[in-house]
């Protein structure tokens, strides 16, 4: 599900990921929570798009995999200093030196925010 604010009220654009069917224990494990950039709907919808062709390929599990793979790239980046750069920038670096690709499309890596 993604949506434009958060509880109704704060403006903070996401998409939530979970398993389905979902029990509590299943969503604390595998549920996932993207914040993007952009409250425009259009390019919401698209991200949303994205991110279930995401799920598709990758499944609930992957993504937290990716979810998990980002914020230990963050941690890292404040704790040994990334510049100002962007998390987008920051992750394809990374990719670049490891050899590995992100598994998330440019044209949805550039609107993350981050993971929750």
């Amino acid at each position: 599900m993604t949506k434009s604010r958060w509880m109704l009220v704060l403006p903070m654009p996401h998409t939530g990921i979970m398993p389905h069917p979902c029990s509590a224990a299943e969503l604390g494990r595998f549920g996932t929570v993207i914040k993007w950039t952009t409250g425009d709907p259009v390019v919401l919808a698209q991200l949303h798009g994205s991110v279930v062709q995401l799920v598709k390929e990758l499944g609930v599990a992957g993504i937290l995999e990716v979810a998990n793979s980002v914020k230990v790239a963050e941690q890292a980046r404040r704790k040994f200093g990334g510049g100002n750069c962007r998390i987008q920038e920051w992750i394809e670096q990374s990719a670049a030196l490891s050899g590995v690709s992100f598994p998330m499309p440019a044209n949805t890596l550039k609107h993350l925010k981050g993971f929750q």
